[in-house]
């Protein structure tokens, strides 16, 4: 009797430590990539494709300074994606012409921003 018991004991213990194990590996892990959907515009809302989109951040100090550049598609749009959260100043230059902060995009964990720029 003695000796079921530290076999089911035993048992028990092993299936413990084989959920301990096993856990970590299906955690629920939430998709934490910031993502802005920037879409170029003209006035009476054609895209503007070609349209050279950045998003930057500058804190006026030297230090921190972020940026990136992208290129609309044939539809007008470009998507960025960063890992952490961050308000970025939006600049478009369209037929060699800058337009000089055209928005502010706020992103945030694991969400999406569409903004509609339009090129003036």
């Amino acid at each position: 009797m003695l000796r079921k018991k530290i076999k089911v004991f035993g048992i028990v213990i092993l299936m413990g430590l084989a959920v301990l194990l096993v856990c970590p590996f299906f955690s629920c892990q939430k998709n934490s990539d910031c993502t802005a959907v920037i879409t170029v515009i003209d006035t009476v809302g054609n895209t503007c494709a070609g349209a050279s989109v950045r998003l930057y951040y500058d804190p006026g100090n030297g230090k921190g300074f972020v940026q990136s550049t992208q290129t609309t598609d044939g539809v007008g749009k470009t998507t960025f994606v960063f890992k952490l959260q961050a308000i970025f100043d939006v600049d478009v230059t369209f037929q060699a012409k800058l337009a000089k902060k055209a928005g502010i995009v706020t992103l945030q964990p694991g969400e999406s921003v569409s903004k509609t720029i339009t090129w003036k």
